[in-house]
Parts: structure tokens; sequence; C-alpha cells
């Protein structure tokens, strides 16, 4: 049967199998790559890994599509891997398993890489002893940087081209400032949510929570905007020069802020996120989320509190608290050795937390929506001081200016809650449901 009629379910088992047995193999002290598994795969004598290449492996081991037998086969002969787990593998998968000519000289190959496979252990063991960051996977800096200029370029080149055009034009308006704001916002969510739904062309799962990361830091940096779009001062305090003074410029020079931010705090995500899943240090795969995706969360909050008041400081704990804990999930959860059943209790109190975090959001925005003088002290304290504006150079009077920033804090609480509920909460379900349908899929298949 042709693999793109097989159950999902058995693509995605099987090729969490062949992600397993990869990790824990090595080349030269070092954890295998794809293309290093095809290479180890021709040079241990299978024909058929010599039309290869790293995208079929790719979609292969993320169950975008289902490994044909060959290929498991070929896999389990040149990583030395026993007969009976072979034919587990072709059993999930639907196939016929070894037969007794096959399964001879798998056992042959086996008993002749056997003194091998100790010398390779031994070599191992002492390059470990040697350098404790050696099995550590190296990071591909051209890769890396490629895609972060895929991310950037779009939203950069639209905020600096109409950021100009706007402020040639004298067009400083609440309702062009709020389209400006939010056409960026939709240029970053359609590029990443394009990218996503093109997932058959090779791109590992790593890679679309990488740009899921960088579109929500994005997208709740720039829901400030929406108070800026009312109140023409953006929380930055670009507004304070007095060149751009109610001027669509200070809306420019923010999102060019935040897509900084976001870019720099996803690169730092991925780079993480890799070394943390090659070396499989740290214990468990939630241990080892954490420090991926702790540092480029702190990076974020610490360089926008600098910066902004002290309502932005409360306002992103909470935003922020709640991304943590998403892909803190997330990032677990497409670790190779994850489990839903081992993982429950630290699951269960992820999702409490971001409950909790998502209620006091709601809560502390009604509080200074009701209390004008707690929205208008969050708004006055801050690390890095600003010249004074009056409410009059805005284009406002002081009355006015107080109703708009209630009403922006309402818009921003709203659209990032949204955001976060819908977007980054529908991801984290569709991640439960695949791990959910992979654990159990043996049970559910009668070839198992």
């Amino acid at each position: 049967m042709d693999d793109s009629h097989r159950d999902d379910s058995a693509a995605i088992l099987v090729g969490r199998l062949i992600r397993s047995y990869r990790d824990d193999a090595r080349s030269g002290g070092r954890r295998l790559s794809q293309d290093g598994l095809i290479d180890l795969m021709v040079e241990r004598g299978e024909d058929y890994a010599t039309n290869l290449d790293r995208s079929s492996v790719s979609r292969w081991e993320s169950g975008a599509r289902l490994a044909p037998r060959e290929f498991l086969v070929a896999f389990g002969r040149s990583l030395r891997v026993p007969q009976p787990e072979i034919d587990r593998m072709l059993s999930l998968a639907g196939y016929e398993s070894l037969g007794e000519e096959e399964g001879w000289a798998a056992m042959l190959a086996a008993q002749q890489s056997l003194g091998s496979q100790v010398e390779n252990i031994q070599r191992d063991v002492r390059s470990l002893m040697d350098s404790a960051g050696r099995d550590e996977p190296q990071v591909d800096a051209y890769g890396v940087a490629k895609e972060a200029l895929r991310r950037l370029a779009p939203a950069g080149i639209y905020a600096l081209v109409v950021g100009f055009v706007l402020n040639e034009m004298g067009l400083n308006g609440t309702l062009a400032l709020l389209t400006y704001a939010l056409v960026a916002s939709a240029i970053v969510i359609g590029q990443g949510a394009l990218r996503w739904l093109n997932r058959n062309n090779g791109r590992a799962e790593h890679d679309h929570v990488v740009d899921l990361f960088f579109i929500s830091l994005f997208f709740t940096l720039n829901g400030a905007l929406l108070i800026s779009a009312l109140t023409k001062a953006d929380h930055f305090g670009f507004y304070t020069i007095e060149a751009y003074t109610n001027t669509p410029m200070p809306f420019l020079l923010t999102i060019l802020a935040n897509l900084a931010l976001s870019l720099a705090a996803s690169i730092m995500f991925s780079v993480l996120w890799r070394r943390r899943q090659g070396s499989h240090r740290g214990g468990r795969a939630f241990e080892r989320a954490v420090w991926a995706t702790l540092p480029p969360i702190l990076f974020a909050y610490f360089s926008v509190s600098t910066f902004t008041n002290l309502g932005s400081w409360i306002f992103y704990v909470v935003v922020f608290g709640i991304l943590f804990g998403a892909f803190t999930t997330i990032v677990a959860l497409n670790e190779p050795d994850a489990s839903l059943g081992d993982a429950s209790f630290v699951f269960k109190a992820a999702i409490g937390v971001i409950t909790v975090l998502c209620s006091f959001g709601v809560l502390g925005t009604l509080a200074a929506y009701v209390n004008t003088d707690m929205a208008l002290t969050a708004a006055s304290i801050r690390i890095v001081p600003l010249r004074e504006i009056s409410a009059e150079q805005l284009g406002y009077t002081p009355e006015e200016g107080v109703k708009l920033l209630r009403l922006g804090m309402l818009w921003m609480s709203l659209a990032n809650i949204v955001y976060l509920v819908t977007v980054v909460g529908g991801y984290l379900l569709v991640t439960i449901r695949r791990v959910r349908r992979t654990e159990t899929a043996p049970a559910a298949s009668p070839s198992a």
C-alpha cells in the first residue's frame, strides 16, 4: 500500500522511533545528523541511500509521510538495530517483517560490527570526559541568519516604506496609525501562517514553533500601539523627540524596535532549543524546555522594562508569563522522549498557571480602567525618565487624554488575550492532540 494512504498516527509513531534511534547514534563522538545518517548508510553499503536527501528524512521523522519499507530496513541495518526492533518498526508501519534471508543478513552484520561498536562507545566516553560540551550539535549560522532575514524582511520593509510615506503626507490620525500597526502585525502573522500551512516542504516542527515564538512576541509587543494610536504617545518614548512629536515617526521606530526584540529573542530561542534537544542535558524534557524558553523570554521582558513604564512592566509579566508556560509545554512535547503520562503533573501545573495569569490580566486591566489614578501612576513611573510633553501638543485636552488612555488599555488587553487564547492556545492543543495520538497509536493499530 502507498504510504500516502496510511494512517497518519503510524507515520508519526514510526517517525519518532527513527528520530530516537538517530539521536542515540553517534558519529565521531557527536550526535548523528540527518545528512550524517545518509552518509553512514551509503558508507555501510546501503545503495538505497544514494538517492536520499535530508528533506525526505525530515518528512519521515516529522510524520508528514510514512517512511518506505526499503528505508526502514536499510536504516535498521546501518545503525545495527536488532532484528526484533526492525520488525517492530515494520509492524507499526503496516509492512511485512524481515524475511529469513534479510534477517540472517542483519544478524551477521550486527555480529561483525560488535567490536567496532565497543570501540565507538569507548571513544564517546573519552570525548565526553575531555569536553563537557562536545556532544552539543553545531549551530548552522547560515541557516539561522537566513531564517531570521525571512522573518524580518517583509514587515521591516513595510514599516520603513509606509512609515515614511505617512510622515511625508502628514497622516497622523488615529485611523491611519491604527491601520499602519495592524497591517504590520497582519504581515508577520500571515507570513507565519503560510509557512505553517505549507508543512510538507521539508521544514521541521522546530522551525514552525520558532516562527510562532517570533510572531507571538511581535504581536504582543505591538499591542501597545493600540494605546499609541489613540494617545499619540508610544511607551518607548519616541514621541518625546521634538521633531517626532505628533507624527507617525514614533510608530515607525516602535515597530522596528519590536521587530528587533522579537527577532533577537527568537534566534536565542532557536539556538538554545537545538542545543538542549541535541545534548539531552538537564534531565527530563520539561527541564530542558524551561532552559530553552526562559532566557529569551527574560531577555525580551527586561529589554522592554528598561525603556517603558510601570504599566508595561506589570502587563508584560502576565503576557510573557503565559508565553513562557505555553512554549515550554510545546517545546517539551516536541522532545523525542516526551510523554503526556510522565509529565501530567507539570503539564497540569503549566495550564493552571496560564489560566491564573489570564484571569489576573483581565482583572488588572478592569481595575486600571475603573481607577484612573492607578493608570496614570503606572504610566508615569519609568527607569529612563522622559521630558514632559503636554496633552495640547499631542492634540487633545488632559481630560480627553485620560479617556483615551483607558480605552487604549482595554483594546490592548482584549487583542492580546484573544491572540493568546486562539493562536498560541490553539497551537498548544494541536501539539497535545498529536502527541496523544502518537502515544495511543500502538494500541489502536491491529498490526502492532
